[in-house]
């Protein structure tokens, strides 16, 4: 009963809405890792499917995740829910006091995920599953640029100012990009290239890292506008439910999407292929 009531008060500290935002985006997230991953066996390597060229069954799992990756009906849907999700994080900085720790873990986390796509490069052989840069990447750089201005700067107004300046120098960037390949450059400069949002190549993100910043600036100021009291904006109660669980957990469910999805879509794949 103890461990209960201890949970219960834990999770009151909390704030409901945010991790319901928080878990619809990481559904998102889950699913389209799903897709992709599923896509690039399906599509780039049907040999392991063991299909038949034409395969009724193989272009309609193709099909599927072709439209949910690529479709331009659901795209702003998407990425509303990606800003919406890196938004958060933003008001999140406001509330938390390990904001430090958070960005390293979030970097380390990211290294990690890029270690494990190499070894699903070797695997399969098909670079569009190598992540030289993604959102979590992103975010730890956004959040450990973000830690020394919070310690020194209270006025919330400097945050709406500077993620418009951001946004806009990240804007300009992304649209005068250039696509490189990254196996002639050194780590910091594509690190910082695709930051900046000068530089993309396969495994680019969609947000680059400058976008990603000025939205976690704008959360920022969000959170010190409406959320000062660190209490539901809305007078919610929280529950613990399975979308505040994702959203409460995100990390560790990102982590899933790109570590075990793509290994669950390969083990399946190899079983359907011996066992057909």
């Amino acid at each position: 009963m103890e461990n209960i009531a201890e949970k219960e008060n834990k999770l009151g500290n909390r704030i409901y809405e945010l991790d319901v935002l928080r878990g619809i985006g990481i559904l998102l997230v889950l699913l389209n890792h799903l897709a992709y991953y599923v896509y690039l066996v399906s599509y780039q390597n049907l040999k392991y499917l063991n299909f038949p060229d034409g395969s009724e069954i193989c272009e309609k799992v193709f099909k599927l995740c072709q439209i949910f990756l690529y479709s331009h009906k659901l795209e702003p849907i998407q990425n509303l829910i990606r800003c919406m999700f890196v938004l958060i994080v933003g008001v999140c900085f406001t509330l938390s006091r390990n904001n430090l720790v958070r960005g390293v873990r979030l970097f380390l986390c990211a290294i990690f995920m890029s270690l494990c796509s190499v070894v699903m490069y070797l695997i399969i052989g098909d670079k569009h599953c190598f992540i030289t840069y993604g959102i979590i990447h992103a975010l730890s750089i956004s959040i450990l640029l973000s830690y020394p201005l919070y310690k020194r700067i209270e006025n919330k107004y400097f945050y709406l100012l500077a993620s418009a300046i951001v946004f806009f120098i990240g804007y300009y960037s992304y649209r005068c990009s250039v696509w490189v390949d990254y196996g002639s450059l050194p780590l910091y400069k594509i690190v910082f290239g695709e930051f900046i949002g000068y530089l993309r190549g396969n495994g680019s993100d969609s947000f680059p890292g400058l976008l990603v910043w000025s939205l976690v600036l704008l959360g920022i100021f969000v959170g010190k506008q409406f959320y000062s009291k660190k209490k539901s904006l809305l007078g919610l109660n929280y529950r613990d439910n399975w979308m505040s669980n994702l959203g409460r957990n995100s990390l560790f469910y990102y982590i899933i999407s790109r570590t075990l999805v793509p290994l669950f879509v390969l083990i399946l794949v190899f079983l359907f292929s011996i066992l057909r």
